[in-house]
């Protein structure tokens, strides 16, 4: 479970790279060369060890920080 502050920020990172992977599908962005799974996989290691350090995450999902 999420607070809505990393919830936040994972839908921003999230689309962050679905607009970095849509301007390399137009040809816009050339120099990315990377593979969309290691993107996200990427995106929900970052989301998750937020999510750990996150206080307010800890309060909701009842774990101690």
């Amino acid at each position: 479970m999420m607070c809505a502050k990393c919830c936040k920020v994972s839908g921003l990172i999230l689309a962050a790279l679905g607009v970095a992977f849509l301007l390399v599908d137009f040809g816009v962005w050339t120099f990315w060369n990377v593979s969309w799974w290691s993107a996200v996989l990427l995106a929900l290691g970052l989301g998750k060890f937020c999510m750990s350090t996150c206080s307010d995450c800890c309060s909701v999902s009842g774990k101690k920080r």
